[in-house]
């Protein structure tokens, strides 16, 4: 009797102070831990701001994936609305601004977009993404070495899982800057890292065949057309390599494949008027 008398004493004084509802007792009838300590559930303004931070991260992150999809659609003022609401709520999100940098890039304000992907590279320096699409813009616009540098400091993070992209990226880069040796460097970086990485094998091969490479060029091209199908530009470019090889069978069968395929393209054209270099 006077054990259930102290059981409804101490409810009700719990009750009093505002935290009967998280009251209760164990499997032994005893009051928990818990209950003796009213405040133990009641959280501080630290553990309020600490959840609502949490709160705004992830509307953050889950509006930036539905830009990222809306982006990928080309469906470009959704994506920028989407990447808004976003950094509304969470304006210190890195990934946001580099979202919203691609997104203006589209929407051709190159301005807007540097200073995007600026700011999203002060939150996050070594953030892989950011730096090459950064590195990407630095390119178009003509900043070559700066650009570059983006692109390597985007391989330089260990956690980066496409380094053959931005190696690749950083040839083309070169290559635009007519830097035609430090661009098949970048290319062979890309392919060493991934020999299959098809958008570094046609420009590695016309430029191993510029610097009379032949076989290792021939190879590549022979690579990429084995991983996707011949394409106009990878036929002109093994044509021209067995012709210089001095190969007349296999050059041969490249005409005819150039002919019949690509009937109308520009390297038919070429072929017509014997502009082989």
């Amino acid at each position: 009797m006077r054990r259930a008398t102290a059981v409804a004493l101490a409810l009700l004084m719990a009750a009093c102070a505002g935290g009967g509802s998280d009251v209760g007792l164990d499997a032994a009838g005893n009051l928990g831990e818990s209950s003796y300590n009213l405040d133990a559930n009641m959280p501080d303004d630290a553990d309020v701001m600490v959840g609502e931070r949490r709160d705004a991260r992830s509307r953050a992150i889950a509006h930036v994936e539905l830009a990222g999809a809306y982006y990928s659609q080309a469906n470009m003022g959704v994506a920028l609305e989407e990447v808004r609401i976003a950094l509304k709520a969470d304006p210190g999100y890195a990934p946001g601004y580099n979202m919203l940098g691609l997104i203006q890039v589209e929407l051709k304000d190159l301005v807007r977009a540097r200073a995007s992907f600026e700011r999203s590279l002060r939150i996050d320096p070594r953030d892989p993404d950011a730096n090459h699409n950064y590195g990407r813009l630095l390119c178009q616009i003509g900043q070559v070495s700066e650009g570059v540098r983006r692109f390597l400091a985007a391989v330089q993070n260990p956690l980066y899982r496409t380094p053959a992209r931005s190696y690749a990226a950083a040839g083309a880069c070169y290559l635009g800057g007519q830097r035609a040796e430090e661009a098949l460097d970048m290319f062979q970086q890309s392919l060493r890292i991934d020999p299959n990485f098809v958008p570094a094998l046609l420009p590695a091969a016309e430029l191993s065949m510029k610097k009379g490479n032949l076989e290792p060029a021939r190879t590549l091209v022979q690579r990429f057309n084995t991983l996707t199908r011949p394409t106009p530009e990878s036929t002109w470019l093994l044509l021209r390599i067995e012709r210089r090889r001095g190969d007349a069978v296999a050059e041969a069968a490249s005409t005819a494949l150039l002919k019949q395929r690509f009937p109308d393209s520009d390297q038919a054209a070429r072929l017509t008027r014997g502009e082989f270099d």
